[in-house]
């Protein structure tokens, strides 16, 4: 069964798609299949797919070599959003349904840390030098910013309504927040120096995702055919 809002991202390739998201004809998952993210252990040479499962509160890792799901992690209700530090060692979930993050410990794939932030988190993004994390949260017109290394809310910045996807600049320079809502319909966009917004952009409808081009100084808007709620 088709759920919207899924996202895939090639690290040979640098490049990223999102699109209507769909249980994956190749692997067997719990149902509800969200979204997932690649990940590259530098202790361990195997590639890792993190999906979440949002009607199983849980999270499917998949061995990208063998294609096979080699673990389930619990995690909170109603996982969407996913995100992996880039030196792949760290994995964050935007748990909708708890108004929480968990930090998911690649090496073991165990939840570390669970982190509350605002009122239906669902994009996360995190810095290319993995020292922040920022989750839009959807119904408190918010982006909660966290230290990674306390996994503990530093700041919560105040954003358009409905804030939903979250992309960062491949500087880490920039955070980029989507404001899902016809009464806002507007991309925030964050200096992380300072976690303030500095620049609001209006757009025509219902932004969702955003995604940034690397090594470039340019971003894609490309909502998905249906809203992922």
């Amino acid at each position: 069964m088709p759920y919207p809002g899924a996202v895939e991202v090639s690290h040979s390739s640098f490049r990223a798609h999102s699109g209507g998201c769909h249980e994956f004809s190749h692997f067997r998952v719990d149902r509800g299949v969200c979204l997932c993210r690649y990940s590259r252990q530098r202790s361990n040479p195997s590639h890792n797919a993190y999906i979440t499962n949002r009607y199983s509160n849980n999270v499917s890792v998949i061995n990208t070599e063998t294609n096979a799901v080699t673990a389930t992690i619990p995690v909170g209700k109603t996982p969407g959003g996913v995100a992996v530090s880039a030196d792949g060692s760290k994995v964050y979930v935007a748990n909708q349904g708890s108004n929480t993050v968990s930090v998911i410990d690649t090496e073991r794939n165990t939840v570390r840390a669970t982190i509350r932030v605002g009122s239906i988190p669902v994009g996360v993004a995190v810095t290319p030098d993995g020292n922040k994390v920022y989750v839009a949260n959807n119904s408190s017109n918010t982006v909660s910013v966290i230290a990674t290394a306390k996994n503990s809310v530093i700041a919560t910045i105040s954003v358009g309504q409905g804030p939903f996807g979250v992309a960062v600049t491949p500087d880490g320079s920039k955070i980029y927040v989507a404001n899902d809502s016809s009464a806002s319909n507007t991309v925030s966009v964050i200096a992380t120096a300072t976690d303030e917004v500095t620049t609001t952009i209006p757009i025509v409808s219902n932004p969702l995702a955003w995604r940034s081009l690397p090594m470039a100084k340019q971003f894609m808007l490309e909502p998905p055919s249906k809203p992922f709620r």
